[in-house]
């Protein structure tokens, strides 16, 4: 088949799970040998590594929103900009004779839908959110009836859940992950970098640090795990703030893990680049999400290397992982439950072993990359190639 242009928009110029896969997905449609571009907010370290996949990428003022709740302010800027990033969507378009545009969130869903129904260029929605908001439930289900959007991917039956009336288009589609060199093998890179024992037990969150991430919960575990006497157990906060001009959350957690006489058992280690070494650093990985966290990518790194995830009870990573054979689960912001189960896991490492083995099994049966490249590169040329 003859090569086409495809534009890619993403919300977000930092790294987080979505952006993960999106990179993955520009990948495998230049290695089929489409011609791709992207719109990201503005420039930085994703955009360098969606060119150095040989794609071109377009900065686009896209604009930055709070996480989850939205303000008043949110919504002020959002439809002040939406006329603009029509206009301009619908000249790229034009300019570069884009056969399909692939919009990777939901705050680049309306204004991209509506540029490309105008130009009349399919559109696929990738859905990596729990919409809980009634405007941008609303919207995303309004928009999302429009016959120029012709397929949506959504990561799991939560999200998806929040999209009713548009079953006909949605497809979920968990997360996948690349098999590693190294599953089981235990790193050292933490141990090595602070200086700790071989024996240390490690637990730790890995994700941007936003308040519906609840990092929190980790910290008061840490607490609590510490007056119950249970010594060699460090904790580590892996992430940073998604936007560097919004640290209030970050500070807070640090705020509190001094408070609470914490300094050398609750380490932050800001942004990393190596995470499947810090992956395989850890003895648990814990979410802590307090609103549903509709597939966490990190649950699936770790549980391909044989790693135990402790989760909250909501969300997509319920839907992946059998409770008590794959993951264990705890409630919503019930940091003292969370505490107990890693205490269980601690002194059981017989159960912890055979938890990570299990998950891992799991993720090398259903979550291959490749398969979930290929169907999402399958689904996807159907449209760009129908009616050309």
């Amino acid at each position: 088949m003859p090569e086409k242009t495809l534009l890619f928009i993403d919300q977000y110029s930092n790294f987080s799970g979505g952006q993960k896969v999106l990179l993955n997905i520009i990948s495998a449609f230049s290695e089929k040998g489409h011609r791709c571009l992207a719109v990201l907010p503005q420039r930085g370290a994703f955009s360098d590594k969606i060119e150095n996949l040989g794609a071109k990428v377009i900065p686009f003022p896209i604009g930055y929103y709070s996480i989850t709740k939205k303000n008043p302010f949110d919504f002020i800027k959002y439809f002040l900009r939406f006329p603009i990033l029509v206009f301009l969507l619908i000249r790229l378009i034009k300019k570069e004779n884009i056969a399909l545009v692939y919009a990777n969130g939901a705050r680049v869903f309306t204004w991209a839908t509506l540029a490309c129904s105008i130009v009349n260029t399919p559109i696929v929605w990738h859905v990596h959110s729990v919409f809980s908001e009634g405007a941008a439930k609303y919207l995303c289900r309004l928009f999302g009836r429009f016959k120029i959007v012709k397929k949506i991917f959504v990561v799991s039956k939560v999200a998806a859940s929040s999209l009713s009336g548009l079953n006909d288009k949605i497809e979920i589609l968990y997360n996948a992950v690349a098999e590693t060199g190294y599953i089981k093998k235990s790193q050292n890179i933490l141990k090595k970098e602070y200086g700790l024992n071989n024996d240390a037990f490690l637990v730790a969150s890995v994700g941007i640090l936003e308040e519906w991430k609840n990092q929190s919960d980790l910290i008061k575990a840490a607490k609590f795990i510490k007056d119950a006497g249970k010594t060699n157990i460090y904790f580590f906060i892996v992430g940073d703030s998604l936007y560097a001009n919004n640290e209030k959350y970050k500070l807070e957690l640090k705020k509190m893990a001094a408070d609470m006489g914490l300094k050398n058992r609750v380490i932050f280690t800001g942004f990393r680049k190596d995470i499947p070494d810090i992956m395989g650093s850890l003895d648990i990985l814990a979410i802590c999400s307090k609103d549903p966290d509709p597939c966490p990518m990190v649950s699936l790194e770790a549980a391909s290397l044989g790693k135990a995830v402790i989760s909250t009870d909501s969300g997509g990573v319920k839907e992946i992982f059998e409770e008590n054979k794959e993951a264990l689960f705890y409630k919503t912001c019930g940091f003292e439950s969370l505490a107990n189960k890693i205490i269980y896991l601690f002194e059981n490492r017989n159960i912890l072993n055979t938890i990570g083995d299990n998950a891992c099994m799991k993720i090398k049966k259903n979550h291959s990359l490749k398969n979930y490249l290929d169907n999402i590169v399958a689904s996807t040329e159907i449209f760009i190639y129908e009616n050309r």
